[in-house]
Parts: C-alpha cells; sequence; structure tokens
C-alpha cells in the first residue's frame, strides 16, 4: 500500500513530514516523493488573461501588441489555483476521493 502526499507549497512544515513518515512506518507503507515543475503549466485559464510579449521575443513592427494565454504559465496567481482544480477533477473521476 502506498501513501502519496500531494503538497502545493515551495515549503512545508517538518511537522507533517513526520507525521507522515511515522503513519507510514507504523502501517508499514510506502512513500514516494515527487517535484513536477511543469505542473502550473497544465492548468486551464477561465478568465482572458493577456501579457506584454516576452524580451526576445517581439515581432519587429508590432512592439505594442499583446499575448492572450490560452494555458496557464508559471508565476501566475490564478496557476495554482487552475492547476489543483484540474486535478482534482481527474483524482475524482478517477475514483479516488
Amino acid at each position: 500500500m502506498w501513501i502519496i502526499l500531494i503538497s502545493f507549497s515551495h515549503v512545508n512544515r517538518i511537522s507533517l513530514i513526520w507525521v507522515l513518515i511515522a503513519l507510514a512506518s507504523m502501517y508499514n507503507l510506502f512513500i514516494h516523493e515527487m517535484d513536477v515543475k511543469t505542473a502550473f503549466l497544465n492548468g486551464g485559464i477561465e478568465k482572458e488573461i493577456y501579457m506584454l510579449q516576452p524580451e526576445g521575443c517581439i515581432v519587429p513592427g508590432q512592439k505594442i501588441k499583446v499575448c492572450k494565454l490560452l494555458k496557464s504559465l508559471y508565476g501566475l496567481k490564478q496557476a495554482l489555483k487552475q492547476w489543483y482544480e484540474k486535478f482534482n477533477r481527474v483524482v475524482l473521476s478517477d475514483g479516488f476521493f
């Protein structure tokens, strides 16, 4: 049997990690930890969001144009929420609760 920790914070409380290790030890569970660096890029966007053209990607003669985002970008305030909602929807549809 596996215990899966899903964490959205860059910094976790060490007490939480100790509790999880203790529970895994008590119930003879396996612990697997992974870091997905591009997870936030998989979240959709509910509202229209525009951004300036990134440096180095500015089209000559079209400097004043902006980019409309179709997917979430790392660093957007909405990125974590959007990714969590998509992740939650997929996990629940697969029968996990």
